[in-house]
């Protein structure tokens, strides 16, 4: 299943397109700073222990000798965003048989080969291998193991995926027209705005002269917004077609802005845009954005990497490898739970906020107002009703009637 021939422009309008590149880039920089831990445990009972030193860690942070973890986590990501696939090369050890090397694949050049039932939906095919043709034309058989394939969901062909930039190539298109005809309509000023007639009979040299010099004189961007003067001639000008000051430009590409910020799923902090942006709702976006678009991104790049790469060891016991939860704390909402929880004491309120404790005893003690009265045990009359006790004992003995 090779991919269509508009993969090049997917990947030209990110080169080309301003917005399109800064909120890929945003996004690929953040999630160029993964980090993953493995853990394993050995029996169903067991907790699930760290293990720092398990071979993955180590490819992950060396993946090869041209590139870094961070480098290989932000490309992951571009790839994802621009085509919607993603495709790791592993080198293996002739010795060990494991992976030692990964290398990134252009996924325009990648063909999945899967058997006959690939198009069924219900997910019941297998991926037999790929085949990659390099940049020379050369093509190579891999083994399904030997690529770890990342990719966003694509209903009409589940081998690939569709990034953000197919889906709302419609915007982008938008934005790169309108960019496109705001450059060309300041470079070329004086010719598309109107049409000038010049009545009467000219000589061909003399009509190619005042083509000329009224080129010269009136064209470029040097020379917008001039206003045509003629001297002894009998000339006519028919405004044709919208200037700069007919179109409200701004509202435009605010509109394509936005529009392409919310096909990303950008913030406006994130791409330093500060309109109808104070601190308060600034941090409150990028904290959704690492909960809600960061974070389970990065938790996609573990699973995958769980699926198809961690069965390359051979190792007993359950091994699974998790993204660490990059999710800025909310410091003041915690703040807020923990000054008002009447069930710790002044130091289990400093420790959770991470502030040393206090030596004063005293605040080793659970403190509550004073009209509030734990009770243990009510008598009234010859019936007894008991109540948990949480801090002190207090018999009270009610009359009866």
């Amino acid at each position: 299943m090779p991919t269509s021939g508009r993969q090049d422009d997917y990947m030209n309008v990110y080169e080309n397109v301003g917005y399109v590149n800064a909120c890929i880039n945003a996004r690929a920089e953040r999630m160029g700073q993964t980090q993953f831990k493995v853990l394993s445990k050995f029996k169903a009972t067991d907790e699930w222990k760290e293990r720092p030193s398990h071979p993955v860690l180590k490819l992950l942070a060396n993946p090869s000798d041209e590139m870094s973890q961070y480098e290989l986590m932000r490309l992951t990501e571009v790839y994802l965003k621009v085509s919607g696939d993603c495709f790791w090369y592993l080198e293996k050890g002739e010795k060990t048989g494991t992976p030692k090397k990964i290398y990134l694949l252009d996924p325009r050049f990648m063909t999945v080969l899967a058997d006959s039932n690939a198009n069924d939906l219900s997910g019941q095919f297998r991926i037999l291998g790929y085949r990659y043709r390099d940049y020379q034309g050369q093509e190579t058989i891999l083994d399904k193991n030997e690529v770890v394939h990342f990719k966003e969901p694509k209903l009409t062909n589940i081998l690939r995926g569709v990034g953000e930039t197919q889906a709302g190539y419609v915007y982008i298109k938008t934005e790169e027209y309108s960019s496109a005809w705001t450059a060309n309509f300041i470079h070329n000023d004086a010719t598309p705005s109107g049409v000038l007639v010049f009545k009467g009979q000219f000589a061909p040299e003399q009509w190619e002269k005042l083509k000329s010099r009224y080129k010269n004189d009136y064209g470029g961007i040097k020379n917008a917004g001039k206003t045509l003067i003629v001297k002894n001639a009998d000339a006519e000008f028919t405004k044709i077609g919208h200037s700069l000051s007919d179109i409200d430009l701004k509202k435009l590409k605010n509109m394509t802005r936005d529009d392409i910020m919310f096909m990303y799923r950008v913030p406006k902090t994130i791409m330093g845009i500060s309109d109808d942006v104070n601190r308060a709702n600034s941090e409150a976006a990028i904290y959704s954005w690492m909960m809600n678009v960061i974070q389970p991104e990065m938790d996609m790049f573990a699973d995958t990497i769980q699926k198809q790469l961690m069965p390359e060891w051979k190792f007993k016991g359950q091994y699974k490898i998790v993204a660490v939860n990059q999710v800025p704390e909310d410091i003041e909402r915690k703040h807020n739970i923990t000054n008002t929880a009447v069930y710790l004491s002044p130091n289990e309120k400093r420790k959770a906020m991470g502030i040393e404790p206090t030596k004063d005893k005293n605040a080793d003690f659970i403190y509550e107002a004073a009209g509030k009265l734990p009770i243990a045990k009510i008598d009234i009359g010859k019936k007894s009703v008991n109540t948990i006790n949480a801090v002190s004992y207090t018999h009270l003995t009610l009359p009866t009637n």
